[in-house]
């Protein structure tokens, strides 16, 4: 099935007025020297791609604390400062709907350790694995490493993306 951003404005509408996640969830992006942190996910949604390191809220817990305890978590680094870079909406024609919280890692403390959930990777930012990602990462990934937030709708039928939109603009420091 092909779904356009209409068609999905009339299936889950994202335009702020109707638009019920399920999950609020976090990715966070870690970067040194022209390379960037990403993990082979082990179990969950994503399991066996090569994905950035995040998850979903706990609670009442707020997407700034998400990251740092995700990434704690899955990869054993302690997030010393982070600065949010936008929200990815995703929508899956089986129903499941998901916001996800970008940030950019820009101070941490320790050494990236594997997980239950995840095997962490260092990536050069010029040739980062896409054809084991999501393909929504191609649109906006390489421009918030570079610095830009991104807003984005997404649509996906399993683990194909059915349509896209993304809003590209200066981060705020």
């Amino acid at each position: 099935m092909t779904v356009n951003i209409p068609q999905l404005r009339q299936l889950a509408p994202h335009s702020g007025y109707a638009w019920r996640p399920q999950h609020i969830a976090t990715l966070g992006f870690a970067q040194r020297a022209g390379q960037v942190l990403l993990i082979h996910k082990k179990r969950g949604l994503g399991k066996g791609k090569i994905i950035g390191p995040g998850g979903k809220c706990d609670g009442a817990e707020t997407p700034a604390q998400c990251v740092r305890r995700e990434l704690y978590e899955e990869v054993g680094i302690h997030c010393l400062e982070t600065q949010a870079r936008g929200v990815l909406r995703f929508y899956f024609l089986d129903g499941y709907a998901l916001d996800v919280h970008v940030f950019s890692v820009l101070r941490w403390r320790g050494v990236p350790m594997p997980s239950e959930e995840a095997a962490p990777v260092w990536y050069d930012e010029n040739s980062l694995p896409w054809s084991r990602m999501w393909e929504d990462n191609r649109h906006w990934l390489a421009r918030v490493l570079a610095g830009e937030s991104v807003q984005a709708h997404c649509v996906f039928d399993q683990d194909h993306l059915c349509a896209g939109e993304f809003v590209f603009s200066a981060s705020q420091t």
